[in-house]
């Protein structure tokens, strides 16, 4: 009969916790969604300025 060694290694909670928000950040890193408002603003040129209606429109004034 042959006998088997097995190791566990057991890991603590804090130790857990910590991996588990370095792999969130990396997830979110790879993820990386842009805001829409930050886009439409890098269109804007000097003197431009954006207006949000009460319609829920946004307009430019300025703007070519």
């Amino acid at each position: 009969m042959k006998k088997t060694v097995k190791h566990e290694i057991k890991l603590e909670k804090s130790t857990k916790v910590i991996l588990l928000i370095m792999a969130l950040g990396i997830c979110a890193n790879a993820f990386h969604f842009t805001n829409p408002i930050e886009d439409a603003m890098a269109g804007l040129g000097y003197g431009d300025k954006l207006l949000i209606e009460h319609s829920g429109g946004i307009s430019c004034y300025g703007c070519n």
